[in-house]
């Protein structure tokens, strides 16, 4: 489970997005430690989304049904909405 997690959080800090490396590098190193193994598999699924719909859903409040349902995706959103020191746009 550690080398999962060694590679989702190097994922995390190299998605292409500048925006995006910001918020999930940071999520991640305060959050993965926590994660149980169906979270850190839920969280991978989120990673494997195109980072354009990412920044859609996380900037431009667009809809995408895999995002809106994960309980995971919502920590990410909740955690840059209360995040002012992230806000990078």
């Amino acid at each position: 489970m550690n080398t999962l997690r060694k590679k989702l959080q190097y994922r995390s800090c190299n998605r292409g997005f500048r925006e995006l490396d910001i918020i999930f590098s940071n999520f991640a190193s305060l959050y993965l430690c926590d994660f149980a193994i169906e979270d850190l598999m839920e969280y991978e699924a989120i990673l494997n989304i195109e980072d354009a719909e990412i920044y859609k859903w996380i900037f431009q409040d667009k809809m995408n049904n895999f995002l809106d349902k994960s309980s995971i995706a919502m920590q990410i959103k909740h955690y840059y909405s209360t995040n002012k020191d992230l806000r990078i746009l």
